[in-house]
């Protein structure tokens, strides 16, 4: 086929619609004609309009017109509206405000929240969650705090800074530096005492916090811990945790002993035995042998860890108390740092401070006086097993001023600790995303994030192969979803950036808060205080219950000497050294001689001896050289040795024992029943 010529009556027809089509586009919209960039979708009426302007036009066809309008891209959101926040958005929603919790930055702000609403950060293992919201956040955060510290390094960056503007304390369960922390003293005596201790029953009792249904083992122990703990508390000086657990096991007496003296123990005084603890002993007592000691064995394995010295020695006492948290004068920092080594060893201490804390802080929603802000921040808090009532107070712990900051690595992190169909997520209001590596949890953002509508072109040319240009062009636009960021999209996020959702406003792409990025916050970089034990403030009656418990029972604390050594021996300046002062004289020899070599003190093998004439130290057969290699020092031993030895002297006619000032009767009272 030959070419067309310039002057065809097809290219004139083409070309004068194109002439005419750039006019229109040229046209202003106030002349009739289309807006150069629309910004919503034309009404009916309005449509109509402005195809009659444009068909009454002597330029264009009406055709053309109707083919330009159907060409305009659409801005309805058919399949969602899903698009980034603007800066007036994220003003209006209060983050670039100068208080709160650090979440990020946008340009040059920082993205802050100061609200009483808790805050949700999914962010894997070296990400940078703590160098760009834990150390900011701590370093700014003006109200109390506690902070869940694995590896201690959250201790070391703050709590220099802290320390000069409230008071910082240190928990580790393996340091026995650290601060000490009873949970047994914070049982209030009277109709809060049954309640208190069963609470910490319900901890010891489910360890992991994997528990959702005990076993007849769990529950029976559990009734015995409750029992144990009160009648501890009420009749024993050791009133701890290890104290528990020595009373139960303890060697000197069997089971039914124990629970006996548990159901004797007149604990109400006139009143008699507490009814709880005389129950819980009974309910033990009425079971077989094999099934007592099944119950005992459950309820010492929930024990065991308070037979570590460190672990008893950080939990004999109290150097801070729950209500200094929130009412203290200056603000209180706690730290819960645990080695790594310890965390499913330490577990059940640190879920047990947890739960009593978050109980005793929201039973009165008004109380007197000016109280701190509380921010739980909780890095890894799935490692921390379920907390059935952490996971319930997030609904309301809110009002009674506790936030909640808290820190997982994925969404199945979470979901393993407390199933699928938790309340964690519905109960925060803000979320932080950082790029994630499961893609269960990069799907849950990549929802949460929404749906935009996009429009895609298809464009199809017409014509024929041999012809100089195309006589056919038609461009096609579809109504497509695309979400904002696909999960792919999610886990390739950059190393720098991070995504901020908060309910009732679009979603924020920001960049991590890095703390070392900013000078301010390398000024707040200091060393951190000492590990010493604070002062402790309490009211007049704690006070003075306190000294109480430390007074010893009469004459306990004084050294007794028996025999030659006896205070009214005569014998007694013989055998002990000489009292030097100023009126002893001292005698100077005629000629110089070696000063005699005196022994200050003597060994307990030669004292006893001189005392009772029992030479330990020589065989009684050969008269060799004997070496000790045991000492006993169980009473009942003792006695049944010294009376053989006292009999034997009297059947051999040899010397018998010298007597020798016996202790007050009192003190022997069932020493040696």
């Amino acid at each position: 086929m030959p070419f067309a010529s310039a002057s065809s009556p097809s290219l004139e027809r083409h070309g004068s619609i194109w002439r005419a089509c750039r006019s229109i586009i040229r046209r202003p919209s106030s002349g009739g004609g289309f807006p150069s960039t629309p910004t919503r979708p034309l009404s009916s009426s309005r449509a109509a309009s402005s195809r009659y302007r444009a068909a009454s036009s002597p330029s264009p066809p009406p055709s053309s017109c109707r083919s330009f309008e159907r060409g305009k891209p659409a801005t309805s959101p058919t399949y969602g509206s899903a698009r980034w926040a603007e800066d007036k958005e994220i003003r209006a929603a209060g983050l670039l405000g100068p208080d709160g919790v650090v979440l990020g930055r946008h340009t040059q702000d920082y993205l802050r929240h100061d609200g009483p609403e808790h805050v949700l950060c999914f962010a894997p293992t070296r990400s940078g969650k703590g160098v760009g919201l834990v150390v900011p956040t701590l370093l700014t955060w003006p109200a109390s705090a506690i902070v869940h510290d694995i590896k201690g390094e959250n201790w070391t960056l703050t709590a220099g800074f802290r320390a000069k503007h409230g008071r910082v304390l240190l928990f580790d369960p393996t340091n026995a530096g650290s601060s000490a922390y009873n949970p047994l003293l914070e049982v209030r005596r009277g109709e809060w005492e049954v309640r208190d201790v069963q609470n910490i029953a319900d901890i010891l009792v489910d360890p992991e916090g994997s528990l959702d249904k005990r076993n007849h083992w769990e529950k029976t122990s559990h009734s015995l811990l409750v029992g144990a703990i009160l009648h501890v508390l009420y009749a024993e000086r050791d009133k701890t945790l290890a104290g528990v657990a020595n009373f139960l096991s303890d060697p000197r007496r069997p089971v039914e002993a124990t629970l006996r003296a548990m159901m004797d123990t007149p604990h109400l005084g006139e009143a008699g035995v507490h009814p709880v603890i005389a129950s819980s002993a009974r309910e033990l007592l009425n079971k077989s042998e094999n099934e007592r000691s099944g119950v005992l064995s459950t309820a010492m394995s929930f024990l065991g860890l308070y037979r570590d010295p460190v672990v008893a020695r950080v939990t004999a006492r109290c150097d801070w108390r729950i209500a200094d948290l929130v009412g203290s004068r200056r603000p209180v920092t706690l730290y819960l740092v645990v080695p790594p080594s310890d965390i499913n060893r330490t577990k059940p201490l640190i879920r047990l401070i947890l739960n009593q804390i978050g109980r005793r802080l929201t039973e009165e929603l008004t109380t007197s006086g000016k109280r701190h802000r509380l921010l739980l921040m909780l890095d890894e808090f799935p490692a921390l097993g379920r907390l059935d009532f952490f996971e319930s107070a997030l609904a309301f712990m809110a009002g009674y001023g506790i936030k909640g900051f808290l820190i997982a690595q994925s969404l199945n992190q979470i979901e393993r600790a407390y199933g699928p169909n938790n309340a964690i997520l519905d109960n925060c209001h803000v979320r932080v995303s950082f790029a994630t590596n499961d893609e269960r949890t990069a799907k849950r953002v990549s929802d949460a994030l929404g749906a935009a509508t996009e429009l895609r072109d298809s464009t199809n040319y017409a014509g024929h192969r041999l012809a100089p240009w195309l006589g056919h062009l038609m461009v096609s636009r579809q109504e497509t979803a695309r979400p904002l960021l696909t999960p792919g999209e999610i886990m390739q996020l950059p190393p720098t950036d991070e995504i901020v959702m908060v309910a009732g406003t679009p979603p924020i792409r920001a960049t991590k808060a890095r703390y070392f990025e900013d000078a301010r916050f390398q000024e707040r970089i200091l060393t951190p205080p000492k590990l010493v034990a604070a002062p402790l403030t309490s009211s007049p009656l704690d006070f003075i219950a306190r000294l109480a418990a430390l007074v010893p029972k009469p004459r306990v604390n004084l050294t007794r000497f028996h025999g030659v050594f006896a205070p009214n021996s005569r014998h007694r300046a013989l055998v002990t050294p000489a009292k030097r002062g100023r009126g002893n004289k001292v005698r100077v020899a005629d000629e110089p001689a070696t000063p005699a070599q005196r022994r200050a003190s003597m060994t307990w093998a030669q004292r006893l001896k001189r005392v009772f004439n029992i030479d330990i130290e020589t065989c009684s057969g050969c008269g060799g050289a004997m070496k000790v290699i045991a000492c006993i020092e169980d009473p009942i031993v003792i006695k049944q040795i010294l009376d053989h030895l006292k009999h034997k002297a009297e059947t051999s006619g040899t010397r018998a024992l010298p007597e020798s000032r016996a202790p007050p009767a009192e003190l022997l009272l069932g020493l040696f029943d």
